[in-house]
């Protein structure tokens, strides 16, 4: 899963995203949130000249039978 945060805190939600990621509590209906993982971020700049933040996920889902 890709995230994008635009805008002048995109930084800092991006930050708060990922502290704590592994802790979370994630609702995936008729799945298990085994494990997620936060493989990559970039910060960028805008067409609009301000800051992109991008954060890639990955997650180890099971199906619930």
């Amino acid at each position: 899963m890709t995230m994008t945060f635009v805008g002048a805190d995109a930084t800092a939600r991006l930050a708060a995203m990922i502290k704590g990621i592994e802790e979370a509590e994630w609702t995936l209906q008729g799945h298990f949130v085994a494990d997620i993982t936060a493989d990559a971020q970039q910060v960028s700049t805008g067409s609009d000249g301000g800051p992109v933040a991008t954060l890639e996920l990955s997650a180890l889902t099971i199906e619930e039978w």
